[in-house]
């Protein structure tokens, strides 16, 4: 591990230098982005965990198996704590980073913002619940966030591309999602946001990434 690995936390989870105190969010030291992250990561364990999962597809594909990890209560627990953790996320406000909470983790993996965050927990959350309010919610956000034509690269501090390729699955997975929150499906305009992202990293006209032409640049 490199010096600035080691002064910074970043590097191989392995190697990362003790102590690694863990710091508290909450009312009083709020962090949005870390609570929409961890709801969307506990949305999306749900799905992977829920028994017979299925889904209303727009065309011949076949649906997806249960997954063999299937374990009803578990994914109910995950799904609980998806909700507790977007609903501190979306109405403790005003909304604030977790590293202006907690300056210590600035110089990990501090965020530069919570709008993906919110957005994409959001989303995760409609799909793994089938509740419209949530898509409304998320909709709500992609909008009034501007996070159209996102420049960005798709990493741990940016999840506007991971939103894009959402919003496409659940146009083909879930159509009555959008329907219920009276928005249209809109399966096209969503492919066009999605492949007009991946189009700019291939055409080298993302101005925060592009592909490596198969090594590290």
């Amino acid at each position: 591990m490199s010096k600035g690995s080691r002064l910074t936390g970043r590097g191989g989870d392995q190697g990362i230098p003790t102590p690694r105190p863990a710091h508290q969010i909450n009312s009083s030291a709020p962090g949005t982005d870390a609570w929409a992250a961890a709801s969307a990561a506990f949305s999306i364990a749900s799905l992977l965990y829920t028994p017979g999962i299925s889904y209303n597809t727009t065309d011949s594909t076949s649906p997806p198996s249960s997954p063999s990890m299937a374990n009803e209560s578990y994914a109910s627990t995950l799904l609980d704590h998806a909700r507790s953790l977007y609903t501190s996320a979306k109405d403790i406000t005003p909304y604030t980073l977790y590293s202006d909470s907690v300056p210590a983790a600035a110089s990990t993996y501090g965020s530069s913002q919570y709008t993906d965050d919110l957005c994409y927990a959001a989303l995760a959350l409609a799909l793994a619940t089938n509740e419209s309010s949530y898509y409304q919610d998320a909709y709500n956000f992609y909008v009034n966030y501007s996070l159209t034509a996102s420049h960005n690269v798709w990493n741990w501090d940016s999840k506007i591309p991971a939103v894009y390729l959402l919003f496409v699955e659940a146009a083909l997975a879930r159509p009555a999602l959008a329907l219920g929150a009276g928005l249209d499906v809109n399966l096209t305009g969503w492919q066009t946001e999605a492949e007009g992202y991946l189009d700019r990293i291939v055409n080298d006209d993302n101005r925060r990434g592009s592909i490596t032409r198969g090594g590290c640049p």
